[in-house]
């Protein structure tokens, strides 16, 4: 008697044992797949390649026959189907199948289903000619943040068993395993697409880009940039900022502080190598406000301070300069124009001794008042032209010099759009 107590005593226990740890064994798997995803080198698999083995390690786990993952795209319908426990002959016959009948009912309903007959559902649409059959079925949305990803089923719960409420649990947990997977998918291929759309841009740029961390240390420059300094990126990236472009850092933090006050700094210019650039410092901000780095941006304006000197040179000889060139009464008559200024007096509907529009008019007051230039810039003729009011007092008249400025401006949303990407990659 005693012998046969001990034998089932004995029995239990092994029984308890084999429980415990296929139960540990199922932890052990579904740890290895949260794992896995977290892995920097799941994001080097294709993700057909990781959806199916994930299907693979949930089919096993289950111990279920067919597993299969639907992913959907923005209006719902199925653009990528992977299963596993296919023969290969079976995978290449079976189709993409349609939302509808039970996999459309757990989509729309948003819960997870478990059935002993999928075909007495009244969900059911049956299936369709050449396809395996299938009973029993355990199903649940691929949900992430109230977003309804696709579709993770089982069918065929091996050895004639029925599908557990303790697989709905496995189940369940893998199906916010592969939410995570699509969803840090998506963001990986978004950041990825805009590094390449902020590295095109920064290549194509005639405007020297240098970025910089909050402490000064460059992370990135592009070509422009390490043409002008006459430094290879792998020179310039990891050094200070302020020993690549001669800025100090106090000058710097001059510049952030106007534009955090909105206003406009002064004009920062910088000599390196014989050449004249324009510098400009924009700061890298999170959502937050924190101060993340800078992008510093250097413009060649070599040519441009040589055609300046000589606009001034011609400005004595008005009719010989390229560039428009008006002379206004105080009045707002204007009594000169040369050659170059006839598209501007067309786009404005005046000529020579008529009254120039209102709003260049209050400028020609605003000049000869405040004895100051002021500079203001217009369209015209489908170009962008920046002009200088330059008062003559002792005979109360305005000069006005254009000067085209269109490829400047074009330039100047480039790199507005490249910041705009770069403050986005850094958040």
């Amino acid at each position: 008697m005693k012998q046969q107590l001990a034998k089932q005593r004995l029995k239990s226990l092994q029984e308890t044992t084999t429980h415990h740890t296929a139960d540990f064994q199922k932890r052990q798997s579904l740890f290895k797949a949260i794992r896995n995803l977290a892995s920097p080198l799941f994001l080097d698999v294709p993700l057909d390649v990781a959806l199916r083995r994930m299907a693979g390690t949930a089919r096993k786990l289950v111990q279920a026959k067919y597993a299969a993952i639907g992913v959907l795209d923005n209006e719902g319908n199925t653009i990528r189907f992977l299963s596993s426990g296919l023969a290969p002959g079976q995978h290449r016959n079976l189709k993409c199948p349609p939302n509808k009948g039970i996999i459309r009912f757990i989509i729309e309903e948003r819960k997870l289903l478990r059935l002993t007959d999928l075909t007495s559902h009244p969900n059911s649409a049956g299936f369709p000619p050449g396809h395996i059959k299938m009973k029993t079925f355990l199903g649940a949305p691929i949900i992430y943040r109230g977003r309804v990803f696709g579709n993770f089923y089982l069918t065929e719960k091996k050895n004639s068993q029925l599908f557990t409420k303790e697989d709905e649990g496995l189940l369940s947990h893998f199906a916010t395993i592969v939410s995570v997977a699509i969803e840090n998918r998506r963001l990986f291929e978004l950041i990825d697409q805009e590094r390449k759309q902020s590295a095109a841009i920064l290549s194509s740029m005639d405007e020297g880009i240098i970025v910089s961390d909050s402490s000064g240390h460059v992370l990135l420059s592009n070509p422009a940039a390490e043409r002008f300094c006459n430094c290879r990126s792998e020179e310039i990236v990891g050094r200070d900022a302020g020993e690549i472009l001669p800025i100090s850092s106090r000058v710097v933090a001059q510049i952030l502080q106007a534009k955090r006050k909105g206003q406009v700094p002064k004009e920062l210019q910088v000599s390196i190598a014989g050449k004249i650039f324009l510098v400009d410092v924009s700061p890298i901000t999170n959502q937050r406000g924190q101060f993340l780095g800078t992008v510093r941006t250097m413009k060649d304006i070599t040519e441009r301070k040589r055609v300046e000197e000589e606009i001034n040179i011609l400005a004595r000889f008005p009719s010989e300069n390229p560039n428009p060139v008006l002379r206004v009464a105080r009045d707002g008559i204007v009594l000169y124009a040369n050659q170059a200024s006839l598209p501007l007096l067309n786009e404005w509907g005046c000529q020579v001794g008529q009254r120039l529009p209102e709003h260049l008019y209050k400028f020609v007051l605003e000049v000869i008042s405040s004895v100051a230039s002021k500079v203001t810039e217009i369209e015209g003729q489908g170009r962008m032209f920046s002009l200088t009011f330059a008062p003559v007092v002792d005979v109360d008249y305005v000069y006005v010099y254009g000067l085209d400025i269109t490829e400047r401006r074009r330039i100047e949303d480039m790199k507005t759009e490249f910041v705009s990407i770069v403050s986005h990659e850094f958040r």
